[in-house]
């Protein structure tokens, strides 16, 4: 606790940056972002989630980064495992962890947990949170509150607008093909719905999702026998072995393996689409890559480009 107080007394004598921002650092991320831009370079930034991780380590050097993540190191969620050994630190939602760091400042998603948002908040230390995303123009938001609160208002917005040229050239691609009725499966059986950035990669891969269509909202559970009434034309599914630093998240089973998933059509059929979860899970920079990857596997006939990161 000492040490708690003596790291509170720090930032309230010495740091300016920090007053700035953190006055600001509660009203949202277009606040947040605005606070930080015209603020001093933070000389000491912690990402705390791997959206964020991706998203700075996409705008700015590594060594401008004082810790990310342990999901960073996953290999099965990760896009930025190039880049991980040049930054020190890692973090875990553990306070004391965080507090030991001394950061300027810390990215963050929205779902960190309330008691680390009070006592951070009370130390004074600022925070710029992303938004939910559910869909990509969610996730070229967070990039652009990243570059803000970064002073890399440049290199966000050429990371956007190469963002948004692919997603155009996806969506050209595609149109006019036939739609595939398409159901995602991923841990023990569970789907997506509206309301999520997977829905959206379908929909801009011109893909209709046939758990949205049937009502799913969200993440669900999905039995066999639902799976089997709502007859996709392709299956994709994602299979997520977390190491000892991620979540708990378990593999599905085998579609092509299990007897029961036989019965369906598209796994009878052999029409099924691996995506790995780094592609399928993201929500940065990298969901776009996903997109052209969805794209060219549901529309194999209308030739991909040239892959790229």
């Amino acid at each position: 606790m000492n040490r708690l107080i003596a790291y509170a007394v720090t930032l309230l004598l010495g740091a300016a940056w920090v007053g700035h921002v953190a006055g600001n650092a509660w009203d949202g991320p277009a606040a947040q972002a605005e606070a930080a831009r015209s603020a001093p370079r933070p000389p000491r930034i912690v990402s705390a989630s791997l959206s964020t991780d991706e998203i700075a380590l996409g705008l700015v050097a590594p060594t401008r980064l004082a810790a990310i993540s342990y999901f960073a190191d996953d290999p099965a969620a990760s896009n930025v495992l190039g880049h991980t050994h040049e930054v020190r630190g890692r973090v875990t939602a553990s306070v004391e962890e965080l507090v030991s760091l001394e950061p300027t400042l810390v990215l963050a998603d929205p779902f960190g947990h309330m008691a680390s948002e009070g006592l951070t908040r009370r130390l004074g230390i600022p925070i710029v949170r992303t938004q939910v995303v559910t869909d990509l123009g969610d996730v070229l938001t967070n990039i652009h509150t990243i570059g803000r609160a970064l002073d890399a208002n440049r290199e966000a917005d050429a990371l956007v607008a190469s963002l948004r040229d692919r997603m155009a050239a996806v969506e050209a691609r595609v149109h006019g093909s036939a739609r595939p009725r398409v159901l995602v499966l991923y841990g023990r059986g569970f789907t997506v719905g509206t309301g999520t950035l997977v829905n959206d990669l379908l929909t801009r891969a011109n893909a209709e999702n046939v758990a949205a269509l049937a009502g799913v909202v969200g993440h669900e559970e999905m039995s066999v026998e639902r799976a089997l009434a709502l007859d996709p034309d392709v299956l994709v599914v994602s299979d997520y072995h977390a190491d000892g630093h991620a979540r708990d998240v378990r593999a599905p089973p085998e579609a092509t393996d299990h007897p029961v998933w036989q019965n369906l059509r598209a796994v009878h059929e052999g029409r099924i689409v691996r995506m790995a979860p780094a592609d399928l899970f993201t929500t940065s920079q990298y969901a776009v890559r996903a997109l052209e990857r969805l794209a060219a596997a549901l529309h194999p006939q209308d030739g991909a480009p040239a892959e790229r990161p």
